[in-house]
């Protein structure tokens, strides 16, 4: 094959692929092109049917408001920080997900996070969540996550208990328990 050949092949195959891929573009009447949506995954854990419920309407209403991104929710029902940190290292992790505030600092310090600082806008309001819940996902300057709840638990004293051990008052902090 001389290199006028080699040329010619070229150039027809060149013109093949700006067709082929060209014609994907091309508008025809009557036939409307969607834009393939980005698909966002969010994982968490299990929760009442309540809260699953009203998580169900938040995303509907997410992608009413937002019809380019369809988000693909998934419950993961058993040992979910070693799920999590299992997909993190390989690199398969969703691209939302649930973090217990103890798990937080870890991940934050190790960089596998995203900090959220730049997507912050004026309209939306930090000071609707309680400062000391949001500090739990702050590091370094950075914000990662937003508190979706808070747990209440709380230590409870059984006073017969505690007379029929001699104690009259129940321990004002840890170092006193």
């Amino acid at each position: 094959m001389n290199k006028r050949s080699i040329f010619k092949y070229l150039g027809l195959v060149v013109a093949i692929a700006i067709l082929i891929f060209g014609f994907d573009k091309l508008l025809i009447p009557g036939i409307s092109r969607q834009p393939t949506p980005i698909v966002i995954k969010l994982s968490g854990w299990g929760s009442s049917p309540t809260e699953q419920e009203l998580l169900r309407d938040v995303l509907k209403d997410f992608e009413a408001k937002h019809p380019a991104i369809k988000v693909k929710y998934e419950v993961i029902a058993d040992q979910y920080m070693d799920v999590i940190k299992t997909r993190l290292i390989g690199e398969a992790a969703p691209d939302v997900f649930y973090l217990d505030v103890l798990e937080a600092p870890f991940l934050m310090s190790q960089n596998v996070l995203e900090p959220l600082n730049n997507y912050i806008t004026p309209e939306f309001d930090l000071g609707d969540f309680e400062e000391t819940l949001l500090n739990s996902f702050k590091y370094n300057n950075n914000i990662y996550g937003f508190p979706k709840d808070y747990s209440t638990l709380a230590l409870f004293c059984n006073q017969e208990a505690f007379s029929a051990a001699g104690l009259t008052t129940a321990p004002k902090d840890w170092m006193n328990y």
